[in-house]
């Protein structure tokens, strides 16, 4: 579950996206929100002071008035809320402060000061996403002025990619708890991939038949696992809907969903049926992070350090009857 969310901040308005979609996971989760700003370039050297201490210090004060507005903002909405102000490198303060106040969520955009640019990613925040190794949400930065002042993004509509996986299946129980305290109507959406065949000259009609064939029995199966999911999630307070498509790439396909059915965010576990891997994310989670233009919240289901903290994704078939159960 979502306990603690930490948002780094470096004062400027395109980082400040990240706060109203900070609000609503917190509201969804009942979690506290940590807002973080790391002063770059004051580490202690040697038991030593940056040569200007008192330039310093009044960054460090203009920094905890700066979360302090930002602070007692979130907090008049019924928020848990609190600063910190952390000195040394940004990237890798940030990671280490998710560690140290054990952050099950980092809220971050996709740009900072350095300002609006043509990549996908900031330097900053790719390096936080592929360190972090928690849950994540990637705010999409864009050219025009940041509003902040509303204390919730207004979901209207969340999409959720599933692949039928146990993994896949946590992702859908937490959207669904977020959908349903944002109001917002849930979009399960399933993808059934085209599979490649290794093949140096066209496609027989024999490969065809049997390519096709694999694509109708996924097809089958993840229309049965839709319908499952919506007449057992949805109800009262929650309005689900299925889709499914069939695309040989994945990641684009959703992307391209999330644009049509006008999608306020997308919500996946990092992997899914392609099971536990070395790397932080799946290939879908992978390319919708870097390269998509949607609102991106990432489930981490990549076991922690020690037993307890491990993600629920990781209990296998016991998960799904606590998830129809909700």
């Amino acid at each position: 579950m979502i306990r603690r969310i930490l948002v780094p901040l470096d004062g400027s308005q395109i980082a400040e996206r990240a706060l109203p979609h900070a609000a609503a996971l917190a509201r969804a989760f009942e979690a506290q929100v940590v807002l973080l700003q790391v002063l770059a370039g004051g580490e202690r050297r040697s038991g030593r002071m940056p040569v200007d201490a008192a330039e310093w210090r009044l960054r460090r004060r203009e920094a905890v008035a700066y979360l302090g507005v930002h602070a007692t903002r979130l907090k008049e909405s019924g928020l848990k809320v609190r600063g910190e102000v952390a000195e040394g490198n940004v990237e890798e303060t940030i990671v280490g402060e998710a560690i140290a106040r054990r952050a099950d969520l980092i809220v971050v955009s996709t740009h900072g000061r350095g300002g609006f640019t043509e990549f996908g990613l900031g330097g900053t925040a790719a390096k936080v996403l592929v360190s972090a190794g928690v849950s994540l949400l990637v705010v999409r930065a864009t050219a025009e002025p940041a509003e902040v002042a509303d204390p919730a993004p207004g979901y209207r509509r969340v999409l959720v990619a599933v692949d039928c996986s146990p993994r896949s299946d946590w992702a859908l129980h937490l959207a669904a708890r977020l959908a349903r305290a944002s109001g917002a109507e849930l979009i399960a959406a399933h993808v059934v991939p085209v599979p490649e065949l290794i093949q140096r000259s066209p496609q027989t009609p024999k490969e065809a038949r049997v390519a096709e064939k694999v694509v109708e029995l996924n097809r089958q199966a993840a229309q049965a696992y839709l319908d499952e999911a919506a007449a057992k999630l949805g109800g009262p307070g929650l309005d689900v809907r299925t889709v499914l498509t069939v695309s040989p790439r994945v990641a684009q396909a959703l992307e391209d969903l999330a644009q049509v059915e006008g999608a306020d965010l997308i919500v996946l576990s990092a992997h899914g049926a392609s099971g536990p891997s070395p790397w932080p994310y799946g290939s879908v989670a992978g390319m919708l992070a870097a390269f998509g233009t949607t609102p991106l919240l990432i489930f981490q289901d990549v076991a922690r350090s020690t037993p307890e903290e491990s993600a629920p994704a990781q209990q296998g078939a016991a998960l799904t009857d606590h998830v129809w159960s909700r």
